[in-house]
């Protein structure tokens, strides 16, 4: 599974991502966060192993 990791606090810019991200099939899901703090501490585990080359 393939993550999107996208910041935004419109709702309708998140449905506008989330109808894209459908289009490119099931290997992919999209995750949200409405403001940058939440995101950052999130994602951090998330994206770890993208800057250690481990994906």
């Amino acid at each position: 599974m393939k993550s999107i990791l996208i910041l935004e606090d419109n709702d309708g810019r998140t449905a506008a991502f989330q109808k894209s991200v459908v289009t490119h099939g099931d290997d992919f899901e999209m995750k949200v966060w409405r403001n940058a703090p939440s995101m950052m501490a999130e994602s951090d585990r998330d994206t770890r192993g993208v800057m250690e080359g481990n994906v």
